[in-house]
């Protein structure tokens, strides 16, 4: 079976994999999830364009009662893990430093000339200094959905947003299931199904503008940037719809769910 997936695919890859089964029917299930910034507007029928990227998303693990596949719970990677990114910077410091200048010639050969008059000189000195700092990164907790599901939480540290992956896909699997039969219903391999979910109020919208230059002035008014708000969230609804969502919550509820992508996780060929 294909685990072809759908996502809102500027902001979001989506890939997971069952390992191979062992001797006892068990295998590990693994999620490769790795969010980014995304851009929009450029199709021509776009009003605006904007830059966005996400706050906070879950990502469930269904294992359907039709597959012949059980979670084994006390392998649910459970400890809540804080990871925080750090990069190179580069800092310049300017300063001064002071030196004696020496007496021109004039006043060399002045014997009367007094050494206290020598002049201080003065010069600019740029040090620049290699720093590791962090950065925005992630906080991962473990919860399960109000349907059973086992699920991740992962949100960004202060003021950031999700960047990168939460876990290595491949070092960290989410949990391991025991195989019933090799077969399902349908004469395939048994399959799970991964989503991954977020409000409404976890979408950062940035660098709204309208695609008009001569309409900035207009669009800088707080009632008609909520208007072209409108419009980029209109543009993210129909690149979910384009995606084959069926269905998308009003965008302009904060506390509307949306699923960004999902995708059928199958063994690993």
């Amino acid at each position: 079976m294909s685990n072809a997936g759908r996502a809102l695919r500027q902001v979001i890859s989506l890939d997971g994999w069952i390992a191979s089964f062992d001797d006892a029917d068990t295998a590990t299930v693994h999620a490769d999830v790795v969010f980014r910034e995304g851009r929009f507007g450029a199709d021509e029928n776009d009003r605006v364009r904007f830059r966005l990227a996400l706050k906070r998303a879950e990502i469930v693990l269904l294992a359907q009662d039709s597959e012949p596949l059980r979670v084994i719970r006390a392998s649910v990677s459970r400890s809540p893990v804080q990871e925080e990114q750090t990069q190179q910077v580069t800092h310049e410091v300017t300063g001064e430093a002071r030196g004696k200048a020496g007496l021109s010639v004039k006043n060399a050969l002045n014997a009367s000339a007094d050494l206290s008059l020598e002049a201080e000189a003065r010069r600019s000195i740029t040090k620049r200094r290699e720093l590791t700092e962090k950065v925005a990164g992630h906080l991962e907790q473990h919860f399960t959905t109000v349907d059973g599901h086992p699920a991740w939480e992962v949100c960004a540290i202060g003021s950031g947003h999700l960047s990168g992956s939460p876990w290595d896909a491949a070092e960290k699997p989410r949990l391991k299931v025991k195989r019933l039969a090799e077969r399902n219903a349908d004469g395939d391999k048994p399959t799970l199904r991964l989503e991954v979910r977020c409000l409404r109020e976890d979408i950062e919208i940035s660098d709204l503008k309208l695609k008009e230059p001569g309409k900035q002035k207009w669009f800088a008014r707080r009632a008609n940037r909520d208007v072209n708000l409108a419009a980029a969230e209109q543009v993210i609804k129909e690149e979910l719809l384009s995606a084959g969502f069926l269905r998308v919550a009003d965008m302009s509820e904060k506390h509307g769910e949306l699923m960004i992508a999902d995708l059928i996780v199958s063994e690993d060929w």
